[in-house]
This record gives structure tokens, C-alpha cells and sequence, in this order.
């Protein structure tokens, strides 16, 4: 059975009397402050609301026109239609140093000596433990492996060449 279409609703635009009574017990239904200093406000759902205090639950932007009801706010029609782009292409306009910095739940392999995250430029050894170039270094003469060949002893200790030649004369 076909699930019965929703309707938008319409947000009201208000003037209120900033001398009468009602300013001043009518209440925003976001800040709860009263509308004394403005005079100004949008109906939605029933309820009154500062002009910037009625924001979409999803992209978060001012409501202002049609929106559906979602949860205890509003969706506004661009997000409920899936036309709303203001998120394409976010990453090409701040830039992927800011992306990484800003966007939670991104997860990076830690480096197995420093413990610190590695964000680019990592190494993978043998082991399948994730090093930043710097940290993959022999351990020995701490000159670093990374891209090269290199050796282990019985103890897992990581060894370049040129350590390993001392020990082949």
C-alpha cells in the first residue's frame, strides 16, 4: 500500500503590536524570550518564533517558506525534497586540512611508535602496524626505512641494510 503523501506547511510572517499586551507574553518557542524588541514573528506549527530562532533540524539554516514538520522542529523543503546543495562539494570549498579538523567520526591509523594519528603519508611494515615515514626507522641507527628494504632480528627489531652489512663481515 502507497504511504499517503505529506504536505508542506507554510510559514506566517507576524507583526506584533510592540505596545499592546501580547509582546510581551508571547514567548519564542526556541529562546523563550518574549517579542518586546522586535515586534517581529514567524508562525510555524502552531507556535511563534524570532525570525532566526525557527531553523531547520537537518542543514540548520533559517526556515522561512514551506517546511514539513520533523521530531519537536521543522525540515525545511529543501532538505524533505532533497534539492538542497548548500553541502555539495564542501570539502573542495574549505579545503581538506579544515575537513579533517572539522569533520567528526573520521578515523586514522595510529602510528605504532609516536601513537600519534596518521593523517598522510604513512608506512605499513611487515607486521601490518601503520608508521608515519619520520617514525619508521631503523632501530639500530635510527635512519629512517621507509621504501626500502629492510631486515628483521629474532626480536622483531626492524634493521636497514646498511646495519645488516656490519653484521654479515
Amino acid at each position: 500500500m502507497a504511504q499517503p503523501k505529506q504536505k508542506f506547511e507554510s510559514t506566517i510572517k507576524v507583526n506584533l503590536d510592540t505596545m499592546g499586551d501580547a509582546v510581551t507574553k508571547l514567548k519564542c518557542s526556541n529562546c523563550y524570550k518574549n517579542f518586546e524588541n522586535s515586534g517581529k514573528a514567524v508562525k510555524a506549527m502552531n507556535k511563534y518564533w524570532h525570525i532566526g530562532c525557527l531553523k531547520c533540524v537537518s542543514c540548520k539554516l533559517q526556515v522561512s517558506g514551506k517546511y514539513m514538520e520533523k521530531g519537536n522542529g521543522v525540515e525545511c523543503a529543501e532538505c524533505v525534497m532533497g534539492t538542497d546543495d548548500i553541502f555539495d562539494n564542501f570539502e573542495e570549498f574549505l579545503g581538506e586540512k579544515k575537513v579533517k579538523e572539522n569533520v567528526p567520526g573520521q578515523k586514522y591509523h595510529k602510528c605504532a611508535k609516536c601513537k600519534k594519528e596518521i593523517f598522510a603519508k604513512g608506512c605499513t611494515d611487515q607486521d601490518g602496524k601503520s608508521y608515519h615515514q619520520n617514525c619508521f626507522c631503523c632501530d639500530e641507527c635510527g635512519k629512517s626505512i621507509a621504501g626500502k628494504p629492510y631486515g628483521t632480528d629474532d626480536k622483531g627489531a626492524k634493521i636497514c641494510q646498511t646495519c645488516m652489512a656490519k653484521y654479515q663481515k
